[in-house]
């Protein structure tokens, strides 16, 4: 008589699944950037500024122990280099705008109690320089905040998804945002992985206030909503493009406006809350171009040659003037045959990113993923409708942000932008579990399969083409 051990089942553990995975995906992610061969067409990694005057930059220091400057020095590319530097030593020049506030400076303080509690990563070891010290803890950083952001998604689909679509659906969904086509971005000292973090974190407390709404709970509605406008204001000090989860509180205060106008109801309390939450998001852009206004055009004189010219505009924004000017950002300015390779990369999350979240903003996205369940397509149900308005409205900044990417942005951004919004994340998770397929011509395709394939097969190649300095980035 034959005994069958005991059978593991994903479900029954969910968390030490997610870590386990987590860790081995990224064990392959520095592996492969690691080994990635050379330091690519530029070096500048080699020559991150310490906090001396500009004439006095002075090379990395070299470490000894296990390739560990090698490492880091592979994981510091790109934009790495910029938040490293800011983070050093400040804002120096007009151009590092460009770059998040609320990340420069967490790394700054971050980096500065490392070195302040002389930790030391071998004994025997002197404590890591400024740069140095900069670049372990952007990297620790990234790693961190993308675990969390990992687990925080799956207690967002647990709130979202698991009433329609039960418990798998959550699970595959954190599953695929450790394997996000931002790939070694979540691992390397940039803001993606905390751009994340903060924005599920924010849209839980959302979906909470919605839930309580339901409920009529007014209290617990009204905190969770002013949570959730604080933290999109975080976020959007990390990336500016977190001002754009501010858009389901604004669509919920043109909802009760338009209720008032046709005298169906009278929520000036909750209007109010709405109105304190959202002006929390648009802080988080406008306090650090208030700084850099202080910095650039208070006390100069306007007729002095080097006198910004942001500084006379309407809306004197730094950021938008770097992106304009130096980035050279703008309504299809990146559209050029040059460029056009960079739009067949982006292609897969653009489509996906944009009919998933069209879908959610009509009300059609659940009942479609429920059909594959071979679940009723009802939403008749309160927990329905609640997942079908959550959906609809965390639908928004996605299809926005989308089309910025194809008209306005260095459309290649998207795979990594893509990390921070879980509406593509839900609907993929549910094509996996039901193997759901599409016809093309006289061709059925499983889309899940080819999706996951390309989401793992770009992650691990653009690991290498990172590491080594070569785009896309």
């Amino acid at each position: 008589m034959s005994r069958s051990g005991p059978q593991w089942d994903l479900r029954t553990r969910p968390v030490v699944t997610l870590v386990g995975c987590f860790i081995l995906w990224k064990s392959l992610l520095l592996l492969v950037a690691y080994a990635a061969p050379g330091s690519g067409y530029d070096s500048s990694t080699t020559l991150v500024s310490h906090a001396r005057p500009p004439a006095e930059e002075v090379e990395l220091a070299h470490s000894t122990c296990c390739g560990l400057t090698t490492l880091g020095e592979k994981l510091t590319r790109w934009d790495a280099i910029y938040f490293i530097a800011v983070a050093q030593r400040g804002y120096r020049y007009e151009q590092e705008w460009a770059f998040g506030w609320g990340f420069t400076t967490m790394l700054a303080i971050l980096s500065r109690g490392w070195r302040l509690a002389r930790v030391k990563l071998w004994s025997g070891q002197e404590a890591l320089d400024g740069t140095e010290a900069a670049i372990v803890v952007g990297i620790w950083l990234a790693h961190a905040a993308h675990l969390v952001s990992v687990l925080l998604l799956y207690k967002l689909s647990q709130v979202v998804i698991e009433p329609s679509l039960g418990p798998l659906v959550p699970l595959v969904a954190a599953l695929l945002h450790i394997i996000s086509p931002a790939g070694v971005f979540l691992s390397a000292p940039y803001t993606e992985s905390l751009y994340s973090c903060l924005s599920f974190l924010g849209y839980l407390f959302y979906a909470w206030s919605l839930q309580a709404h339901q409920a009529r709970q007014g209290l617990r509605r009204d905190v969770s909503v002013l949570m959730a406008g604080l933290i999109f204001g975080l976020a959007t000090t990390i990336r500016s493009n977190g001002l754009f989860n501010g858009l389901p509180l604004l669509y919920d205060a043109l909802w009760i406006l338009w209720r008032v106008a046709h005298l169906q109801s009278v929520e000036f309390a909750r209007l109010a809350t709405l109105g304190v939450s959202g002006a929390l998001v648009a802080a988080g852009f406008v306090v650090p171009q208030w700084l850099a206004y202080d910095v650039y055009c208070i006390g100069w004189s306007q007729t002095s040659a080097s006198f910004p010219p942001w500084c006379t505009r309407l809306l004197p924004s730094i950021y938008t003037w770097v992106q304009d000017h130096y980035w050279h950002v703008g309504f299809l300015r990146y559209w050029t045959m040059g460029n056009l390779p960079l739009f067949v990369l982006a292609a897969p999350m653009l489509a996906i990113m944009s009919v998933v979240a069209m879908r959610g903003i009509q009300g059609t996205l659940l009942s479609a993923m429920a059909t594959s369940w071979d679940l009723p397509s009802s939403t008749g149900s309160p927990a329905r409708r609640v997942s079908r308005d959550i959906l609809r409205r965390l639908s928004m900044p996605q299809l926005l942000v989308a089309a910025l990417a194809l008209t306005s942005f260095h459309v290649q951004v998207i795979t990594r932008l893509s990390s921070g919004y879980p509406v593509w994340y839900w609907w993929l998770a549910s094509a996996v579990c039901t193997r759901q397929r599409i016809k093309v011509g006289g061709w059925e395709w499983d889309i899940s399969k080819w999706t996951v394939r390309w989401m793992v097969m770009y992650a691990v190649v653009q690991g290498g083409l990172f590491a080594s300095f070569l785009p896309p980035a």
